[in-house]
């Protein structure tokens, strides 16, 4: 009889699916035969949700344990005659073939059927049935819910929220099986087995027997399916969970429960896999995962005990992101250890190694009242090197408080001076340069000023919870000298704001000019008046102006303006642009920003989050100058959308009406802006700086254009409006000028150049109709204006029609497909004098139905009898 196997693994293509996907890979190896890489290249192309290599190649290792498919001498996957026959029967087709292949291969299918036949049951409750019937010690769920999966693809049992019940194809083949031993709803966790596998639990282990130079890791693993397949696994690669940084015979250090628990070695370099291929991963997420070889330890290390030694300085060693911090175990899951910590919990544990205590700084908090002396008031003329003697005795000739701290003081020992009320602030450090000593008849300590200090007030540092058990906060600075240790004295300078980096200034300083501007006109579109358009576009931005480009639709504005900013990125001053269309639905909240739910805090805190323009000015890395590009400008609620804008777009700073930990300001630099502006502005990440090298580039329809006049004259006066119109079709002698649509035969330009240019294909189309396009442009430009690109539209739509055709079907369908659109809310009578103007002209078309497809398009009734 086959032996059958623990630990089934799912298949990919979702959890009701596994026996489809199975036939599907039983039909692929009978056509193909593929070797180990082929198939698993298969498993990765037909499911794109798996990334690994590894684990697609554990795919094809299930075919082998179910025996359905085996490796003969070439290397290849060839179905065996089960697997022949499951390919045979689908298996919606013949369950019980399939359900018999599970059973006979692994344990615990029949198991689940005899429990559920006396009751419906959670997937906990099945892998506690299955922990006792087979003697495992299953602490996840997940060979049981696997195993319900597999069952559920089979349509043999369902899942009703958190309870699995029988179905009735189920229920039939339950019949089959004799009742359980035991009653499940009796069934205790109390019933679970102790573990029978696995490695035997080790007391000490003697560290010598790792290499000199492995790494050793603290890892926070309450997750038991991890130790259950001896592996980590992380979402991502941020420092508190980056398992990449893993080397195979590195040494980890496992802590769950309360205790270290287990200890291993990593097998191999971290690698990508599937959330599918994981218990209880998210499918859509791919995961890093490094595969370990768990060892438990006998007699559990409690961290109530193993914490004051991990914590000794001998111990620790100043090592940063050190697995135990002053309130306990760190909340990361990988965290460092130093190999003094490792010895202790695999080869002294109990005993605690013999303190030693080396050479080494001692850390105080100086406490300094304004009132008498100030820290700065003893630098020097530079801002430091200055001295004070600080007395061991108070006027009253008595010791101050803490006077021990006095005596503990030697050279070299370092100082925070904090200024009490009303500063509350730590404003200086300090060297201890002669320890207590007399000077004039009293006591004290001789303390050199090293620098100043900025910005680390009271709130921020009781806001810490590493400092909250540090002797100055407890007694809330009442004293004169309090002794630091070195973790703490590292956590109050940690909360020092970086200063800016110079080359982050001067990144700043760098936009505040921009150079003299070119413009030139994209491929594609051609301008009639292209050096005026041109001229007026530079004289603006030159001017320091933002630019509105007004004009009918089809004039290339959009395509102008981002054009126009795009060649701006090629300056140094301009960083990229942003490209948007407004909406009638903007507010402020879309522009500017505003609160939204901190998704850290599951909500329960409300955090500012820039929007649009502010997204230009800075991100997390720092400021910067993205120009804005705003098409439709007009569709939009200027003064509810705009209005706290306005100010800015004048030239002026303003403060929002947001914070975040100050409030949010939108600073207008100058281009003479001094060096102190720039910094403060570099080191806040709540201010925005507008420079002058910034532009806002906006369309708008003309037709729309008295939505401009709702508009501020502070608005307007910090925008040039440049006019981009159609051109005139009459020449001086009232001729239409239709050289404008013929492609030229030397090297001039117009709109058919410019087209062919970027098309070929259209210069057939425009060498036999730029009479008759022009024609029709002239038509309905004389009661509504519409853009070359509409024209172009239409070529295109041309070039692209049936070709059997006769041209005045081409001609009308291009006219109701492009030209209609655009004559909606035109008065009737002028959208009737356009259709008879084409109709009158020589322009070859279908009267009939441009004049019914007008009544259906735009309500306008056919009145030619009536004429």
């Amino acid at each position: 009889m086959t032996e059958k196997h623990d630990s089934i693994i799912t298949l990919p293509g979702g959890v009701e699916n596994y026996a489809e996907t199975l036939h599907q890979a039983l039909s692929f190896v009978e056509t193909e035969s593929p070797n180990r890489e082929e198939f698993a290249n298969w498993i990765l192309e037909t499911f794109p949700q798996m990334s690994s290599q590894g684990s697609a190649e554990d795919k094809g290792r299930l075919l082998g344990r179910m025996g359905a498919a085996e490796i003969h001498d070439d290397d290849r996957f060839h179905l065996t005659e089960l697997g022949n026959q499951l390919l045979n029967n689908p298996p919606q087709e013949n369950v019980d073939l399939y359900f018999e292949t599970l059973t006979n291969h692994y344990i615990g299918f029949e198991t689940l059927l005899q429990a559920l036949k006396q009751q419906p049951a959670s997937i906990e409750k099945l892998r506690d049935v299955l922990n006792v019937i087979h003697d495992k010690d299953w602490e996840s769920i997940y060979q049981a819910e696997y195993r319900v999966n597999w069952l559920r693809s089979l349509g043999i049992v369902e899942k009703d929220q958190d309870k699995v019940r029988l179905t009735s194809r189920g229920q039939e083949i339950s019949e089959e099986y004799p009742p359980l031993e035991i009653d499940i709803s009796d069934l205790s966790k109390s019933s679970i087995r102790a573990p029978t596998d696995g490695p035997d639990p080790q007391s000490n282990i003697d560290i010598k027997e790792f290499d000199d130079d492995v790494t050793y890791y603290w890892v926070n693993q309450s997750n038991a399916a991890e130790r259950e397949g001896n592996y980590l696994r992380s979402s991502d690669t941020y420092y508190t969970r980056d398992l990449t940084k893993l080397n195979p015979g590195d040494v980890l250090i496992h802590y769950w429960d309360g205790g270290v628990r287990a200890y291993s070695v990593v097998q191999n370099e971290a690698y990508e896999v599937s959330g599918e291929e994981l218990d209880g991963a998210d499918d859509d997420v791919t995961y890093w995962r490094v595969d370990i070889d768990l060892h438990p330890l006998d007699p559990i290390r409690d961290i109530e005990t193993i914490a004051p030694v991990l914590r000794r300085d001998d111990i620790k060693q100043d090592r940063e992101k050190y697995a135990i911090n002053a309130t306990g175990v760190q909340s990361w899951y990988l965290c460092n250890l130093t190999p003094a910590a490792a010895e202790y919990l695999l080869s002294t544990y109990p005993d605690e190694p013999g303190k030693t205590e080396p050479d080494k700084d001692r850390y105080f908090w100086v406490t300094a009242n304004p009132e008498i002396w100030a820290p700065e008031n003893i630098a020097d003329s530079d801002g430091e090197g200055g001295r004070v003697f600080f007395e061991a005795y108070n006027s009253r000739g008595n010791k101050r408080r803490i006077y021990d701290a006095f005596e503990r003081a030697s050279p070299g020992d370092e100082v925070v001076f904090y200024e009490s009320a009303p500063t509350q602030e730590i404003v200086a450090l300090g060297t201890v340069e002669q320890e207590l000593h007399e000077e004039d008849g009293t006591t004290g300590i001789t303390i050199r000023y090293d620098r100043p200090v900025d910005g680390i007030s009271w709130n921020d540092l009781t806001a810490v919870g590493d400092l909250e058990d540090s002797a100055p906060i407890r007694q809330n600075a009442r004293g004169s000298i309090f002794e630091l240790d070195q973790s703490e004295y590292e956590t109050i300078l940690a909360l020092e704001p970086e200063p800016p980096d110079r080359e982050d200034i001067e990144r700043l300083r760098d936009r505040l000019s921009l150079p003299s501007i070119s413009i030139s006109i994209p491929d594609g579109l051609y301008f009639d008046d292209e050096t005026r358009l041109t001229r007026e576009i530079e004289a603006a931005l030159n001017a320091g102006k933002h630019i509105i480009f007004t004009g009918p639709p089809g004039t290339g504005k959009t395509k102008l303006a981002t054009h126009v900013a795009k060649l701006a990125t090629g300056y140094d001053a301009v960083d990229d642009y942003r490209f948007t269309t407004a909406t009638a639905d903007w507010t402020a909240f879309d522009t500017i920003g505003g609160y939204v739910p901190n998704r850290d805090k599951h909500g329960q805190e409300l955090l500012f989050e820039p929007r649009l323009f502010l997204q230009c000015f800075r991100d997390a890395t720092g400021v910067k100058n993205e120009w804005l590009v705003i098409d439709e400008l007009n569709r939009a609620d200027i003064d509810k959308a705009m209005g706290q804008l306005f100010s800015v777009l004048s030239g002026d700073s303003t403060e929002l009406p947001y914070e975040r930990d100050d409030a949010i300001e939108v600073e207008s630099l100058a281009a003479d802006t001094d060096d102190d502006v720039l910094e403060a502005i570099v080191s806040s990440p709540d201010t925005f700086p507008v420079t002058p090298a910034w532009r806002l580039l906006a369309t708008m329809n003309t037709y729309d254009k008295a939505s401009l006049y709702e508009l501020s004259y502070a608005f307007m006066r910090r925008f040039a409006f440049i006019h981009v119109g159609v051109p005139n079709l009459e020449d001086t002698d009232s001729e239409l000028r239709t050289q404008l649509l013929a492609p030229p035969d030397d090297d001039d330009e117009n709109y058919a150049s410019a087209w062919v240019e970027q098309s070929p294909a259209l210069e057939s189309p425009l060498s036999e109709w730029s009479e008759e396009l022009t024609e029709i442009w002239y038509r309905v430009n004389e009661e509504r204006a519409i853009g070359p690109a509409i024209v172009h539209d239409m070529v295109r739509y041309i070039a692209n029609y049936d070709g059997r055709a006769q041209p005045e079907e081409a001609l009308t369908s291009a006219i109701v497909t492009h030209v209609y659109p655009q004559l909606e809310g035109l008065r009737q009578e002028k959208q009737r004098k356009i259709i008879e103007g084409i109709c009158s002209s020589d322009v070859p078309v279908d009267a009939d139905r441009l004049w019914y497809q007008a009544a259906d398009f735009l309500g306008l009734p056919d009145t030619r009898d009536n004429e």
